[in-house]
C-alpha cells in the first residue's frame, strides 16, 4: 500500500537546491506515472462497454465518421504502370522540349522521359540508331 508522508512537516525552504529539483521531478514523474494508469484503465473500461453493447469506440464517443461503421474499407484501384510520384526537392516539372522526332511523321516527337515510344521502338528494331532522330 502506498506510504502516506505528511508533507507539511518537511521544511522545503531549507533542502539545497539540487535536492528540490530531484523531489521535483520525481514527484512529476509519479503524476505522469499515475496519470498514464489513469488513462490506460479508462480505455480499457470504455472498451468493454463498447464492446458489450456492439459499438466500436469511436461510437461510444460520437467520434466516428457518419456511416463509417455501416461501410467497409474500400481499396483504391490499381493503377497501370508506376504511380506517379512527386519530385523531392525539385520543384514542380514544367513542360519539357521534345528531343526527337518520327522523321516519316513531324508530329511524333519524344523528350525523352518515359518509355520509348512505340514508333521509334520498331524503328530502333528495325536498324536505326536513336540518334538518327535527334532533333537539331
Amino acid at each position: 500500500m502506498d506510504q502516506m508522508i505528511d508533507l507539511s512537516k518537511i521544511d522545503l525552504d531549507s533542502l539545497p537546491l539540487e535536492e528540490l529539483t530531484d523531489l521535483q521531478q520525481r514527484v512529476q514523474a509519479a503524476v505522469h506515472k499515475k496519470e498514464q494508469a489513469r488513462i490506460k484503465e479508462l480505455r480499457d473500461q470504455a472498451r468493454s462497454l463498447a464492446k458489450a453493447q456492439g459499438i466500436t469506440v469511436e461510437a461510444l464517443l460520437g467520434i466516428e465518421k457518419p456511416g463509417a461503421a455501416s461501410k467497409p474499407a474500400t481499396r483504391k484501384p490499381a493503377t497501370k504502370g508506376k504511380a506517379k510520384r512527386k519530385a523531392k526537392g525539385k520543384g514542380s516539372r514544367g513542360p519539357v522540349a521534345p528531343k526527337y522526332r518520327n522523321p516519316e511523321n513531324p508530329d511524333e516527337t519524344w523528350t525523352a522521359r518515359g518509355q520509348i515510344p512505340r514508333w521509334m521502338r520498331a524503328k530502333i528494331e528495325a536498324g536505326a540508331k536513336k540518334e538518327d532522330f535527334l532533333i537539331k
